[in-house]
C-alpha cells in the first residue's frame, strides 16, 4: 500500500518536469540544441 502512492507521487512530478525541460531548451534551440539537435533544427 505504501510502495503503490510512492511511485505514483514520482510519476506525476517527472512527466510535469519532463515537458519544462524540452520547453526551455527549445527556445534557446542552441545549448540544448546540440544535445537534442533533433527539435530545435525542426522549428527553425
Amino acid at each position: 500500500m505504501s510502495k503503490q502512492p510512492q511511485p505514483q507521487s514520482r510519476s506525476n512530478p517527472q512527466p510535469r518536469s519532463r515537458p519544462l525541460v524540452p520547453n526551455l531548451p527549445s527556445k534557446t534551440g542552441n545549448k540544448s540544441g546540440g544535445l537534442r539537435g533533433n527539435y530545435p533544427p525542426k522549428k527553425s
